[in-house]
């Protein structure tokens, strides 16, 4: 089945308080309908496939050719100690594709977890995310400040729609604001729940 997301339903690392307990993780169900944690892999554009549910956490990731991943999660550190922020990096001309592009299936892309600072904060850039007829899903989770939102400055395409939620129990200070800086090219509407979209 298709992963699904969602809030503080899977066990968080031993000592973590706090923000790092605030996460949004990827969920599955087994043959008989029981919620499972989905397990994920560093995101690896030249092998990761449409079942590939994968992370990218305090590093800079780059797509420089046409790639596909199941599910992804741009996620910035666990217990706030690092200074390096996520970010994703799609190269001009190329497309990372997320989901199964199926219609009635979902693509999600979860922005995880932002630093207040400077740095630190998502940002996906160039190129194109294609959810195709699935539905995609990008969800904020602690990330997002009016001042300094996650940004999503690649293109977004799909025939599935869009979308953009957040839950409510972001940290403090936190707003769900994300700013999409393309031309978007997706069709099927979009959904709006919690966020602050800034176009």
């Amino acid at each position: 089945l298709q992963p699904i997301y969602a809030y503080d339903l899977v066990s968080q690392p031993a000592g973590k308080t706090g923000y790092a307990t605030r996460r949004l993780s990827f969920l599955t169900c087994d043959e008989e309908g029981r919620l499972l944690p989905a397990s994920s892999v560093a995101f690896d554009p030249a092998s990761s496939t449409a079942s590939t549910v994968a992370e990218i956490k305090n590093s800079a990731a780059v797509v420089s050719e046409n790639a596909t991943v199941g599910a992804l999660n741009v996620e910035y550190k666990e217990g706030y100690s690092s200074s390096v922020g996520a970010t994703l990096s799609i190269a001009d001309g190329k497309k990372l594709s997320i989901g199964s592009g199926t219609q009635g299936a979902v693509a999600p892309l979860l922005l995880n977890n932002a630093k207040l600072g400077d740095s630190g904060y998502q940002v996906v850039s160039g190129g194109t995310i294609d959810f195709g007829a699935a539905e995609g899903i990008v969800a904020l989770n602690n990330a997002g400040r009016q001042e300094k939102p996650a940004q999503i400055n690649s293109v977004i395409a799909g025939s599935g729609g869009v979308t953009f939620a957040a839950p409510a129990l972001n940290a403090p200070g936190f707003r769900g604001c994300l700013q999409l800086g393309s031309a978007n090219t997706y069709t099927g509407g979009s959904w709006v729940e919690g966020v602050q979209l800034q176009l």
